[in-house]
């Protein structure tokens, strides 16, 4: 209906009691509303409501995810909780009705105070953590009808889930993807990462068990912000923040603050122990230590009066209009005369009324701290994460009229033009927001199949235009590069131009070659009269092997290892053999994610499983412990190395079926699965977006979730290896530097920014083991597990290219770890008989600890186990050489 036309609402725009006034947000599962319920004698109150889409009320796991948060929010009743008020039920599907808050969201308190002169003091802050901490303590201690705990977890703490009314009350809102006993799903999902990247906890980040405790840190950071007025995690991308994150210590505040009482100063600090024996218990204690040290600050916290004015003075004129939209809103609904053209059960729903949300609202979250403007907010990468399960996505637009949409990404330093006002949150609108795993170190801006959007594009390296000319008509070609489009399709040429801006090049540009998949990289270098042009052919990783056989390529990129039959052909066209050090160079790692529907019920899945499911031997989940119905395939190209990549760990001499659709763009691969409830496919790690990844199992190893650990370790059974390889004993001018900087630590940097995982070492606490010998479980008892296993070649006598690079990587890294024990713990395949495989597992230990040694480092414990703990079958080469392996431990 248009506006203006005085006809009746249709009738279906009510819910029960509940009149539809206008739309709040529309996501993948959930449409939510403003509405008025009424009563008897004249009773109204404005609520939200929530609802399940009407495409989506057929699908009983949908109706079961929107159960489970309808059940643990009815349980939550408390001052400084969003409330829930009724779960209700009619023809159009379930339905939750919700406290409407009359306020402000931190995230905007932030932005309107953060560059006034009379900025509010650390005391006023503090009162707010404190208040958020009491309903956080309640939601955290609340138990069932039986007495039994809940062990409810929040998962989603930050600055865009705490409200502010304008009565001084602090609300928690948005339990979408928190988690309890009652639920359908795990207390704690080991591998599935759900919330903001920028306030997760190290355990949570990192796809582990997690309590109550990871709360307490990301509540730890919302008050470490409050204090500094700065972000915690300055970084651009998700991978950049989770390096951040587990390697980088926490700043202190009293550099940032000064005058900052040490007592404040103590108490954060203390929430945000990465380590969580350190941290606070339970956010009672957070709460109660810091109260006290709020008591002798001047001046002293506000009380709720006071917090209450203060709000109401910044906010004064949008709450005035907010509130007269909402009483013409009402009017026009006593009047029975709403110009609304609104369905239920119908598509779309759109009222004529302005919408509540904009398009831009179910995207990114902005950066409270961006100093862009007081209501304004540049978005960053890092702010958020990709989604990964269906759920309500509402950010509320101001009743005020329509503004600026928000950016999805900007470039570095560049600033928004006007982020969206937000006068009215409604509290309970989901913004669930899930990374998996392992790999919040994995996503990046990176695509194997096509260019990645402008607007992440830095400003020297803008995307290639059409090119109707040859560039090396006008250019010197001085360097040629060939092979797998995962590698080449934009990390490497992100190297290229890092490489070239470190050797001093100016005017940096990409111009598209003249064949697909063609790019040069152009720069000016000086004392050269034409520009210098390097050569970026991404057709996939087998052509990297025969353009270096034919010599049409200098350098080879690859993701997979080279072939022994590739290897033969290249020795005898004079190019040595390149399975050597000098001629392989791991570049980086990768995983090959296994990808669902959000809803899903299948968590994990064999290696043998995959085979049957892809090769079309498997055609309904029921055979593979789902629900019953048939599996649909998506699958990359065959020219992509992620096929050949999952040709070669899971189909082995299997065709896949030619039942499955094939795609060039792994996000659109990834998108399609995600909107399919049949849907089962393959993808680089990175682009797992909105579908669930699944554990993979192979062999005796236990099931397990890819991870930037798991990935680096290489436990994980489809993480893969990106390779360079060079000819042996020749060399291209320019070619041996650009390898070297690939390789170093600013090389390393530019591959994590592109959302791969890099080779650095770090050190991490890792889950008790339950499949290991006691005499294994003492060892590693107080310690912790370095991201790098030591493997060999597959002749056994030398460590490969990889172990031959780690081990100067560890000792760079030991340097800044003195006073700690080193372990190194030995493992070998399945050999003729155990005691011959705990002594080759002995050997390789010792060989090992023999390289470190005469670089100057000594381990303290030099053990072999023999063929225990197989990460991998036994019943294939690949597999017994990923068995062959040397972990190393520090302790201490």
């Amino acid at each position: 209906m248009a506006p203006g036309n005085s006809a009746p609402a249709a009738p279906h725009a009510e819910l029960g009691k509940y009149l539809l006034l206008a739309t709040l947000g529309r996501g993948g599962m959930a449409e939510v509303f403003l509405a008025l319920a009424r009563g008897p004698v004249g009773f109204k109150k404005l609520v939200v409501i929530k609802k399940l889409r009407s495409d989506m009320t057929d699908q009983a796991p949908m109706v079961a995810m929107l159960l489970d948060e309808a059940r643990l929010a009815a349980r939550l009743h408390h001052p400084n909780v969003v409330q829930t008020l009724e779960v209700g039920e009619n023809a159009a599907g379930p339905f939750i009705a919700m406290e409407y808050l009359d306020g402000q969201p931190l995230d905007k308190l932030i932005r309107a105070t953060l560059r006034r002169p009379d900025r509010p003091g650390p005391s006023f802050w503090g009162r707010l953590v404190a208040d958020a901490l009491a309903g956080l303590h309640y939601a955290h201690e609340l138990r069932d009808f039986d007495g039994s705990p809940l062990h409810i977890i929040h998962r989603d703490v930050s600055p865009h889930n705490l409200f502010v009314t304008y009565e001084g009350e602090v609300k928690l809102v948005d339990f979408g993807i928190a988690k309890a006993a009652l639920s359908s799903g795990e207390v704690t999902e080991a591998g599935l990462v759900k919330g903001k990247l920028a306030y997760m906890a190290p355990e949570q980040a990192l796809g582990q068990p997690m309590d109550r405790r990871a709360d307490v840190f990301a509540m730890g950071v919302v008050l470490w912000e409050l204090l500094a007025g700065q972000r915690l995690w300055h970084a651009d991308t998700p991978a950049a923040t989770l390096q951040k994150l587990l390697q980088e210590p926490i700043p202190p505040l009293a550099g940032l603050v000064p005058g900052l009482d040490a007592r404040l100063e103590a108490v954060c600090m203390r929430a945000l122990e990465k380590d969580p024996a350190r941290r606070y218990p339970t956010a009672g204690l957070f709460r109660e230590e810091l109260e006290a040290a709020l008591e002798g600050l001047s001046p002293r916290a506000p009380r709720r009066d006071e917090l209450a004015r203060t709000i109401q003075a910044l906010f004064a004129e949008e709450r005035a209009k907010v509130e007269e939209r909402i009483q013409q809103m009402m009017r026009s609904a006593q009047d029975e005369d709403l110009d609304l053209d609104v369905t239920v059960e119908g598509e779309p729903l759109a009222p004529a009324l302005p919408s509540l949300v904009t398009p831009a609202s179910r995207k990114q979250h902005t950066n409270p701290f961006s100093r862009s403007g007081p209501a304004g907010g540049g978005a960053r990468a890092s702010d958020a994460v990709p989604r990964a399960i269906p759920d309500t996505a509402a950010r509320v637009q101001a009743l005020t009229g329509p503004s600026t949409p928000e950016p999805e990404s900007l470039p570095a330093g560049r600033a928004p033009g006007t982020a969206s006002t937000r006068g009215v949150v409604l509290a309970g609108v989901s913004l669930a927001l899930v990374l998996l795993v392992g790999a919040a170190a994995l996503v990046g801006r990176r695509d194997s199949g096509t260019r990645p959007p402008a607007a992440v594009a830095v400003a020297e390296s803008p995307a290639p235009p059409s090119a109707p000319l040859d560039p090396e008509a006008t250019g010197e070609l001085v360097l040629r590069i060939c092979g797998s489009n995962t590698v080449g399709a934009e990390l490497m040429p992100t190297l290229v131009e890092s490489f070239l801006r470190q050797k001093g090049a100016s005017e940096i540009s990409r111009v598209a070659g003249l064949q697909a998949d063609q790019l040069y990289i152009s720069a000016q270098v000086s004392g050269r009269p034409r520009p210098q042009l390097i050569r970026i052919d991404a057709q996939g990783s087998a052509t990297a092997f025969t353009g270096l056989a034919a010599r049409t390529c200098d350098l080879g990129m690859a993701s997979r290892p080279v072939k022994d039959d590739e290897a033969e052909k290249l020795t005898a066209a004079g190019l040595g053999d390149v399975r050597l050090p000098g001629g392989e160079h791991v570049l980086a790692l990768d995983g090959i994610a296994v990808i669902v529907h959000p809803a899903n019920p299948v968590r994990e899945l064999t290696v043998e499983q995959l085979q049957g499911i892809f090769s079309g031997r498997i055609e309904d989940w029921s055979e593979v412990g789902g629900a019953t119905g048939p599996i649909r395939l998506y699958a990359r190209d065959d020219r992509s190395g992620t096929f050949d990549t999952f040709q070669n760990l899971v189909l082995h001499k299997d065709k896949l079926s030619g039942g499955a659709k094939r795609y060039e763009d792994s996000n659109k691969l990834s998108d399609d699965v995600a909107g399919d409830p049949s849907g089962i496919g393959f993808i680089g790690v990175a682009y797992v977006r909105n579908a669930k990844a699944l554990a993979i199992a192979s062999g005796e190893a236990p099931p397990t979730f890819p991870s930037a650990f798991t990935v680096n370790t290489e436990s994980y059974p489809l993480a893969r290896r990106l390779y360079l390889y060079t000819p042996v004993g020749t060399r291209v001018p320019m070619m041996s530097n650009l390898v070297g900087f690939a390789l170093s630590p600013a090389g390393q940097e530019a591959v994590r920014a592109q959302g791969f995982v890099d080779l650095s070492v770090e050190a991490q606490v890792v889950e008790a083991c339950t499949r290991c010998s006691p005499k294994y479980r003492q060892l590693v008892k107080r310690a912790r597990r370095l991201s790098l296993d030591f493997r060999f070649r597959a002749d056994g006598d030398t460590l490969d290219s990889r172990g031959q690079r780690d081990l100067e990587r560890l000792v760079l890294f030991l340097r800044s770890h003195s006073g700690k024990r080193l372990l190194l713990l030995g493992f070998s395949d399945a050999g003729a008989s155990p005691a011959a495989s705990h002594k080759l597992s002995l050997e390789w230990a010792r060989r090992v600890g023999a390289e470190l040694s005469a670089r100057g480092v000594h381990a303290v414990e030099v053990r072999g186990f023999g063929a225990e703990m197989p990460v991998a079958p036994n019943t294939d080469p690949a597999g017994r050489e990923r068995n062959r392996r040397v972990e190393v431990w520090l302790e201490g």
